[in-house]
């Protein structure tokens, strides 16, 4: 077995939360400790990046969106959340990718979380991670409308190039869509989000991928 096999065996393997196994990865700082594995010093090392998003987006996806675990919420603490960011945009594409996987999974658990929980469905006060994604959105925006070329990826040869960058920005922007806080939307009604959303739809029309996301966004802003 790998290290990060070993560590989701002990903590969240089998998709119940083990208490003792969690309580003892919490205090050894499990989740500062693969955060800082995406730091962009290990880009030549990509599988260093992969598996610490890999093990951190376990801790979350395993995790019933109305338990309380003490890993998912030290990775939605302000301060983690912020050297998230840090990474996400340091200029390491491989950094980008990973990082935004977390974000992703962490949005969904929440808005999941505010589904399922009716006390939370009219509360005033914006949760993380919700709290620190808003102030970044600009640039995650500028990801789908200004790409680099060091960020896209040629999926066929008769299209123009999309990428795993901006796939995983409008995987991000979905799930925004339905977190149902006011606030979210109000940033992303302000950004021009679904416009350029509508863009790139119409601007790759071979990418079936890209157009699944846009039409469930269309179907959640409608609904």
């Amino acid at each position: 077995y790998s290290i990060m096999e070993v560590l989701i065996m002990i903590g969240w393997d089998d998709g119940t939360v083990q208490m003792s196994g969690v309580d003892w990865l919490y205090e050894q700082n499990l989740v500062p400790m693969l955060v800082s594995r995406l730091d962009p010093s290990f880009e030549r090392e990509p599988d260093v990046h992969m598996n610490a998003a890999r093990a951190l987006v376990d801790v979350v996806v395993k995790c019933p969106p109305t338990d309380k675990n003490q890993l998912v919420e030290h990775l939605q603490q302000p301060d983690i959340l912020a050297t998230i960011f840090q990474h996400m945009f340091s200029g390491s594409s491989s950094s980008l990718t990973n990082a935004m996987s977390i974000i992703i999974v962490l949005v969904q658990r929440a808005a999941n979380r505010r589904a399922e929980l009716p006390e939370l469905a009219n509360a005033s006060e914006l949760e993380e991670p919700f709290a620190s994604i808003l102030p970044h959105l600009p640039k995650i925006l500028d990801l789908l409308t200004k790409p680099t070329s060091e960020n896209e990826l040629k999926y066929s040869y008769d299209t123009p190039p999309f990428g795993e960058t901006r796939m995983k920005a409008v995987e991000l922007f979905l799930v925004l869509f339905r977190s149902r806080y006011i606030e979210v939307d109000d940033t992303l009604i302000t950004l021009r989000v679904l416009p350029a959303l509508l863009d790139v739809f119409f601007n790759y029309p071979w990418n079936n991928m890209l157009h699944g996301l846009v039409e469930s966004i269309i179907r959640t802003v409608l609904e």
